[in-house]
């Protein structure tokens, strides 16, 4: 039947164009994405954009009028609808003729191109009745007030990510009769009948009443009644939810009180597992730089300092250029370049980072030293046609993010280029860093540039091969090289492959893997080799023969040396950076003649965000971003490849206890299962950019895990201003006795205990039994001691847990630091820092003791 038959035009946000078919019904069309209907980028499950529920019942609203029918006998979801950053879908709703009961069922249906299949997301029965409309809601309510100031951070906790546009509950009250709402939508209603944002929000009311654990999502729906069918293009709504079992029912009344719709049941479900689909596509991140404008003023003074490595031009003309004193100053500037020599790049990064190591050591020991700028010359790149032109220097980028981890507000990393206004910029620019608490700069041409940490959205550009000549791939015999060779056998065709490893066919395993790759046809040799000598990599090349040359190379070789920036040495700079930079470095070196179609540089997000104990493995791998940029700028294939955690045990992660993995998962850096993860590589090869960042993250944990600068634009920001939690504290500690403040602060250290150590809410904790004895130990401590800083406002010393090793004693500990000398009946001191500066130490502060966090960020190692 030909498509245009009867066609006209929907008139609704979603939906273009009607059809009418004679006997069967009629179909609406239209096609719906991020790219033109943004606010749906504010309804995120897991970090997926999800259709929320609510607009499938807005198209069978739209349909019901679209047929004069007022009654939406059910609506039942069977399965999400998942948006892509960049792509639409085709939407399809199919309201049928009437069945012999006068119902007319209607489906919705979506498919993401024209030769693709059609997936199934919501039946329904539609009809018409009457219904007298209800009485007009009472308002205010003769009910409780409920908080509501945490509800979307509570939501967010559980996978329900709400940005601006659906958080619309504002004020909420309870009754025997359920849950009373204010509803407001912030944005413009358009065209809906009620716009599903706004909806949305009234079904908020529910997690106010059932407070949620998982993400649940609107399964079913019965006894739909429209008491009105105009669109009301409506900005607030009076919501009453009344629970039912296992259900609740709902009253949708205008802002006058008046009932525009009526929900007999509506029934919530868990997001069954695996039913987003694609779940890869929002795996995918890179770094954005940005303008950052320039405050108007430059009133700091400086000191420069010298290192062993800086050149003494730069040192001479940042002495020049800055207002430099020889008292007090506000900050230290530190230059650090790489010395030009005979050795390679990656020899020079491992001298350079020994030097700087040894400066911040003594800087850090001085609690009362200044800020501290380190400055670095064309060591990063801010967008893709930068130029690399000290690639030693890119390591002191990773070691001082994992510094600034273990010692957040302390230092300022910039990096500068060779315009002459660059420099004329460069006081203002540090000033306007350290006001605004950026820990990361970057100036270009004389501008302000900062980086954020940002979703990939661009479209696959690039086709990869892999079933051809030898492919090479280091630490062959580890945890992720055993995958990739598997991978590459079964998924890609590979033919032949030389798995090179420091044991080589004598590694745990070597055999059986050798067996097994080989029992698929497939050619595969297992090598010894050391990758961090040159005549070593020159000779495991020559091995290859030219029959079947080398066509790609996967270096996945590392090892860890883990310890805090005060404590780690020289020696474990060295080790852990020769395994990751100099034999990366050689192996492009040995490689760069080669007719190659992939480079890929096995990388780790500890190099983005800054490991906590590992500044030597972030700053080896923030060398291979580096130089995967640098061979990039040569026209020559390169990716580095910055992973996430694998779930997949080894080593290091196979002692992990069911209570460890969901405190890794309350980091906000959820564990990447072995065919998800390469998925994401097949992905990421795809893409032009020489740096991908393949991660799983929760933003709402990441950011209260890591509350920096770089992850501002992975969460929402909230639509209005919030007391913070320390001062709601504060105030109620004054207005209570000395007793029910000791009361109410043991209650705080409960609950922050119970959440540390993984225990459910109504688990009970002896209050006078030592924290030892209940089970924590040195990471734990530190993890509560962080809490409760930020819960009260007061920052607490390291060893407050030691120093304060029962519950009662601590809470005691607590009550005295708010109300000293006054037998709790003033008001309570001022905190330490303000709230920002609170929320930037909290989790952070002595964070060298996170082992689990190290993992996180490190990933999987061979």
């Amino acid at each position: 039947m030909p498509a245009q038959l009867g066609q006209q035009s929907a008139e609704h946000p979603i939906l273009s164009a009607v059809v009418d078919l004679p006997a069967n019904g009629t179909v609406f069309t239209g096609r719906i994405g991020l790219p033109t209907h943004p606010w749906i980028s504010d309804h995120r499950v897991h970090d997926t954009a999800l259709l929320p529920g609510t607009a499938f019942l807005d198209l069978a609203i739209y349909a019901a009028r679209h047929a004069d029918l007022n009654h939406i006998n059910e609506l039942t979801l069977h399965a999400p609808l998942a948006l892509g950053e960049t792509a639409s879908v085709q939407l399809q709703v199919h309201l049928a003729a009437p069945d012999d009961d006068g119902g007319h069922p209607l489906t919705i249906h979506s498919r993401q191109e024209p030769d693709h299949e059609w997936t199934l997301h919501a039946t329904a029965l539609l009809s018409t009745t009457h219904q007298p409309p209800p009485p007009a809601i009472p308002w205010p309510p003769a009910a409780t007030p409920l908080p509501t100031d945490d509800l979307y951070d509570q939501l967010a906790d559980t996978g329900l990510n709400y940005g601006p546009v659906f958080q619309g509950l504002h004020t909420a009250w309870q009754n025997h009769t359920g849950v009373q709402a204010d509803i407001a939508l912030p944005a413009d209603p358009d065209t809906f009948h009620l716009h599903p944002a706004l909806l949305d929000a009234a079904l908020h009311t529910l997690a106010l009443a059932t407070p949620l654990s998982t993400p649940r999502l609107p399964f079913a729906w019965t006894d739909i009644h429209l008491h009105t069918t105009e669109p009301t293009r409506a900005t607030a709504l009076r919501v009453h939810s009344t629970p039912l079992d296992n259900a609740q029912s709902l009253t949708i009344a205008g802002a006058n009180g008046e009932a525009l719709l009526t929900i007999g049941s509506l029934t919530l479900r868990p997001l069954p597992a695996g039913q987003l689909t694609n779940p890869h596509r929002n795996s995918l991140f890179h770094l954005a730089w940005r303008p950052h404008p320039l405050d108007e003023t430059d009133k700091s003074d400086w000191s420069v300092l010298a290192t062993g490595t800086d050149h003494a031009d730069l040192h001479t003309t940042l002495a020049t250029h800055l207002s430099t004193t020889t008292g007090p100053a506000r900050a230290a500037v530190l230059p650090v370049t790489g010395n030009p020599g005979n050795n390679s790049p990656a020899d020079q990064a491992i001298e350079l980072t020994t030097a700087l190591l040894a400066h911040l050591q003594q800087w850090l020991a001085d609690d009362d030293s200044p800020q501290l700028v380190v400055l670095t010359r064309g060591a990063v790149a801010t967008h893709p046609g930068d130029n690399i032109t000290d690639l030693a220097a890119t390591a002191a980028w990773g070691l001082i993010r994992s510094t600034q981890t273990e010692h957040p507000g302390r230092i300022l990393i910039a990096d500068l280029d060779e315009d002459p206004d660059t420099l004329t910029t460069l006081p203002t620019a540090l000033t306007t860093a350290l006001a605004h608490g950026e820990d990361q700069i970057a100036i270009r041409h004389g501008d302000l540039l900062i980086p954020r940490l940002t979703r990939t959205t661009d479209q696959s550009t690039k086709d990869t091969e892999l079933n051809r000549g030898t492919i090479l791939i280091t630490g062959g015999t580890g945890t992720l090289g055993t995958a990739l060779a598997r991978h590459l056998i079964t998924d890609h065709h590979a033919e032949r492959l030389l798995l090179a490893s420091r044991r080589g066919p004598e590694a745990p395993g070597a055999q059986e893997l050798h067996d097994e790759l080989t029992n698929t046809g497939a050619q595969v040799d297992i090598v010894s080799c050391d990758l961090t000598n040159a005549q070593s990599v020159a000779a495991l090349l020559e091995d290859i023969p030219a029959e079947h040359p080398l066509t790609a190379v996967f270096h996945t070789a590392g090892v860890l040396d883990d310890a805090t920036v005060a404590e780690l040495t020289a020696a474990q700079l060295d080790r852990v950076l020769a395994a990751k930079a100099r034999s990366a470095y050689l192996l492009y070196e040995a490689t760069r003649h080669h007719n190659l179609t992939e480079f890929v540089l096995y990388s780790s997000l500890a190099g983005i965000l800054g490991g906590p104990g590992q500044a030597n493995y972030a700053a080896a791998n923030t060398f291979l971003d580096a130089l995967a940029h640098h061979r990039h700028n040569q026209g020559l294939p390169a990716t580095s490849l910055a992973w996430g955690l694998w779930a997949e045990t080894s080593g290091m992660t196979g002692q992990l206890s069911t209570v460890d993995q969901k405190r890794l998962a309350n980091t906000g850096i959820t564990p990447l299962e072995t065919d998800q993860a390469l998925a994401l590589l097949d992905t990421s090869l795809t893409h032009a950019s020489p740096l991908v960042i393949a991660a799983q993250l929760n933003p709402a944990r990441l950011t209260t895990s890591y509350p920096r600068p770089l992850l501002a634009d992975l969460t929402p920001a909230r639509t209005r201003p919030t007391v913070t939690t320390a001062a709601k504290l504060q105030t109620q500690l004054a207005q209570q006795t000395p007793a029910e403040q000791q009361q109410t602060l043991l209650t705080l250290v409960h609950t922050h205990a119970l959440t540390v150590l993984v225990h459910p809410a109504g688990h009970h904790l002896d209050p006078e039994s030592a924290f030892q004895e209940l089970g924590f130990d040195s990471l734990t401590a530190v993890e509560l001691r962080n809490n409760l800083t930020t819960a009260t406002g007061h920052r607490l010393p390291a060893t407050a847990i030691f120093d304060h090793p029962t519950l009662t004693a601590l809470a005691r500990h607590l009550r005295d630091q708010l109300f000293p000398n006054t037998n709790g009946h003033n008001a309570p001191t001022e905190p330490a820092t303000n709230s920002s500066d609170l929320e930037q130490e909290s989790v952070l502060h002595n964070a060298s003791l996170d082992d689990l966090v190290r993992i996180a960020l490190s990933g999987n190692k061979s």
